[in-house]
């Protein structure tokens, strides 16, 4: 099984689950949230993540912004209404773009927001088409880091601008432990790999881009990590035993395990989830 074919898999088996456990229809996100002194509310912390990605990368009303992985539409969706961005959003999994499909003619924002059944390592639009490329929560899916920074800098005008947010790799060199905390989320979150800051920052400088600036906001996603953990700890025993009644898959019960461990990750420094800013 691929890459492509293994997130698949992970979409069909957990989008539902993390859409009961993680997302309503104020924010439409799967994701993790910022959490700083004006958040008290886990809903509130996914909306103001959309909120600080748009003010550093600083979209306007007339930017056409690429939302590269864009899951069931939250990011999209947000930056059409508050913003007024043309937003076109991509995604391997249809089911998930049928979802959001729906929330963008709910919202009213169907006439600012597209999407299309495509690869961000092959996009298939045309050079240049984009003045701003969001990532978030997406790049770790691929497998080729520098096939996906390749196809974003082929795909962004003069003067675009890049915006990532995910894990990234902290600690140079992990204990056999440490190497199997971190196969085991891999292998639960259908991730193949996760890159070490300064190694994409020199992808991101070999691509051509410039004005590279790298946020370690690992603290103001604490607290989703937490609810993560604390959701994968009690849903794991609950899992494990549907799974032997044959009512859930393996898929189902290694991202509870991951969910587990993502936690212990950041919490010992072993990874960060950080923002790249780029400019091409």
């Amino acid at each position: 099984m691929n890459t492509k074919e293994r997130v698949l898999k992970y979409y069909n088996d957990c989008t539902r689950v993390y859409q009961l456990a993680w997302a309503n229809k104020k924010n439409l996100a799967i994701h993790y949230g910022f959490w700083d002194s004006d958040v008290t509310r886990h809903s509130d912390a996914l909306l103001k993540m959309n909120q600080f990605l748009a003010e550093k990368v600083m979209i306007k009303s007339e930017d056409r912004v690429l939302d590269a992985g864009c899951g069931i539409a939250g990011s999209s969706i947000w930056l059409a209404e508050n913003l007024g961005a043309r937003v076109v959003g991509i995604n391997i999994h249809q089911e998930q773009l049928d979802i959001a499909k729906k929330f963008a003619r709910e919202r009213g924002v169907d006439h600012l927001v597209k999407f299309y059944n495509r690869d961000f390592i092959d996009t298939r639009f045309p050079p240049e088409s984009f003045d701003v490329v969001w990532q978030l929560e997406s790049m770790c899916y691929a497998e080729n880091k520098k096939e996906l920074l390749a196809e974003t800098w082929r795909i962004l005008r003069k003067g675009g601008r890049l915006i990532i947010a995910d894990g990234f790799q902290k600690k140079e060199k992990f204990n056999e432990n440490e190497q199997r905390i971190v196969n085991e989320w891999f292998v639960g979150w259908a991730v193949p790999n996760v890159p070490k800051i300064r190694e994409f920052g020199d992808y991101l400088k070999s691509m051509g881009f410039r004005n590279i600036e790298f946020l370690d906001i690992t603290q103001n996603v604490m607290p989703s990590s937490r609810r993560i953990h604390l959701l994968s700890v009690l849903g794991l025993p609950i899992w494990r035993f549907l799974k032997l009644l044959g009512l859930r898959t393996e898929t189902n019960l290694n991202n509870f395990v991951a969910g587990t461990h993502q936690y212990k990750i950041l919490k010992d420094g072993l990874g960060v989830y950080g923002v790249f800013y780029a400019e091409k």
